[in-house]
């Protein structure tokens, strides 16, 4: 987001702004609803939760963002699991059980929709309409990486590395970088 932001908008939201972290979805969206805090980076559901009052607007989102700085197609990618590859080769049975875990979280979000809000609603504390609200607004819920998933991955992290404040490495810039950081970023069992 904040490469985005910074590549977009000359924004940086690690110098820019202050930096409110390590709160609940709805102590987060009680700072904005009392006015404490101006604006806030937000996910599903606690977006919904102040959309839901009608005092509040989006001023943009991941997508937006997405293609406004790619000029690509598609959705980014939001949510990755990482591990060190010597934890990868040590314990793979812990990557194949948390890859299971998501496949069996995507299954219950398509075929068991009601069961998977209670269990958000459980976790976030947030009203249920609220979360069925989130879970509507939820372009894709998947598991595994798709090749055009490692694409956008390393789109991702190319954006970053040129406007953001991590990644900087050579290996970006190296006649093989692209192929170093395929190797090594995306782990395949043996």
């Amino acid at each position: 987001m904040n490469a985005y932001a910074r590549q977009l908008y000359s924004l940086d939201l690690t110098k820019d702004v202050a930096l409110v972290t390590g709160m609940t979805p709805p102590d987060l969206a009680t700072l904005i609803g009392k006015g404490e805090i101006d604006a806030a980076v937000v996910w599903h559901p606690v977006v919904d939760s102040l959309l839901a009052t009608r005092k509040f607007r989006v001023l943009t989102d991941q997508d937006t963002l997405w293609r406004q700085s790619t000029k690509r197609p598609g959705e980014p990618v939001m949510v990755l699991y990482l591990t060190s590859p010597d934890f990868a080769r040590k314990h793979p049975e812990a990557l194949r059980d948390i890859n299971d875990a998501q496949r069996e979280a995507v299954e219950i979000w398509h075929t068991r929709p009601d069961v998977a809000a209670r269990a958000i609603v459980a976790v976030t504390r947030l009203p249920r309409e609220v979360v069925d609200s989130a879970m509507r607004n939820t372009k894709k819920m998947l598991h595994g990486l798709t090749d055009d998933s490692v694409e956008t991955i390393l789109t991702q992290l190319r954006i970053a590395r040129q406007h953001g404040t991590i990644l900087q490495s050579d290996v970006w810039t190296a006649p093989d970088g692209a192929r170093k950081v395929r190797d090594e970023l995306f782990y395949t069992p043996r």
